[in-house]
């Protein structure tokens, strides 16, 4: 395998956990007579950039278009965080009726719905299709896609450049991130902000977090590896927050290289 971000061969085994089926599927009753798919969960350091990641990838159609189980909606934990997220972002970068939020993953629509409550023009993306009808439903305008390249330019022509494009926990699930990269960099504006939310590596370390490693998690974030990344493709760091959700997670400030002064 290469490092997932910066391309090199010189990867270490972190840690093995054997051979695990997906965490966030729920057998239903007919299928227990069934044999469940099990995957290898093993974690790689690249040696060169630094990046924690899987080194098998579960296809995203098996985790994600199948009945997919989470709801951002289910705690009051999580609702205050997404409100919390909207408000500080709205604030900061003192949005308005003009400007559009779009947001990777969306899920049920929590975090737009704050947004939305804000007076941004909002837009979901994810691909799980009973996550997005449960959107729709709540009134979060929602494309059942995986987001990329031409789903950006799709948004582009039909909505207009984002001013903030989001990614809560999207981001280390995500394989080939180049091309992530890409279709934000197609959809953000001159001076648009890409946020970025995952649990922070650091934490995982420290706090002996092994549960959160599953299929899901494709990539282990710290801060080193995402500053050489985001150079690629002309974009930066320009400010960091921690926070406490999903056992200490940070949240990350992205423009385009000297857009923002760096905090």
């Amino acid at each position: 395998m290469i490092c997932r971000m910066c391309k090199s061969n010189n990867l270490t085994q972190f840690l093995d956990l054997g051979f695990t089926p997906p965490a966030d599927q729920f057998l239903r009753k007919e299928q227990l007579r069934e044999p469940e798919v099990y995957y290898p969960l093993e974690v790689m350091i690249c040696t060169d950039c630094g990046l924690a990641q899987l080194s098998y990838v579960v296809s995203p159609e098996v985790l994600y278009r199948r009945d997919y189980p989470y709801e951002s909606s289910i705690t009051k934990a999580g609702q205050r965080h997404w409100a919390e997220f909207a408000r500080t972002v709205t604030e900061r970068l003192k949005l308005g009726s003009d400007d559009l939020v779009v947001d990777i993953g969306s899920n049920v629509g929590v975090l737009l719905e704050a947004f939305k409550a804000n007076g941004t023009r909002i837009l979901g993306v994810d691909p799980a299709s009973n996550i997005v009808r449960i959107a729709e439903r709540r009134g979060i305008e929602t494309l059942c896609e995986f987001f990329s390249i031409d789903v950006a330019r799709q948004i582009l022509s039909d909505k207009g450049e984002a001013t903030v494009i989001t990614g809560t926990n999207v981001f280390a699930h995500i394989d080939h991130l180049d091309s992530l990269m890409e279709a934000v960099d197609v959809l953000l504006n001159e001076r648009g902000v890409y946020i970025i939310e995952a649990p922070y590596f650091v934490n995982l370390i420290e706090n002996l977090e092994y549960d959160t490693i599953y299929h899901e998690h494709l990539s282990y974030l710290s801060v080193k590896p995402l500053v050489r990344f985001l150079s690629r493709f002309g974009m930066e760091i320009f400010d960091i927050e921690q926070r406490d959700i999903h056992g200490g997670s940070f949240r990350v400030y992205v423009t385009r290289t000297g857009r923002m002064p760096v905090s």
